[in-house]
């Protein structure tokens, strides 16, 4: 398992070999949406590398967070070579930074 209260546009490097997760429960403490970019490398530059997957955080309305349990397949999202993540403020190579504890993730996985 891997958790961050603290995830941002600066990629973590989770695992540096085949991964599968099995599941993601993201959170954003901000009012406007963030993005979960998830790598299938760990040569990540946010920005620059295109994630192999992104997945909405919605906003938060009320500071009280907002949270997102993403559904994953019984058999596992796979990534063949290497898992990396980051979370920024849009899509795609966006590279824009959330605040400073903004948001965060926890990531069941088996490498």
């Amino acid at each position: 398992m891997f958790t961050s209260i603290d995830l941002d546009h600066t990629e973590e490097d989770i695992t540096t070999g085949p991964t599968t997760i099995y599941g993601i429960y993201a959170w954003n403490a901000t009012a406007a949406p963030l993005w979960l970019q998830m790598f299938n490398t760990n040569t990540v530059t946010v920005g620059t590398t295109a994630p192999t997957n992104n997945f909405l955080i919605p906003a938060n309305a009320d500071s009280d967070g907002a949270g997102v349990v993403i559904p994953i397949p019984v058999c596992g999202l796979a990534y063949s070579t290497a898992l990396t993540v980051a979370i920024t403020t849009g899509s795609g190579t966006d590279n824009g930074a959330p605040a400073a504890g903004a948001a965060g993730i926890a990531l069941l996985y088996q490498d």
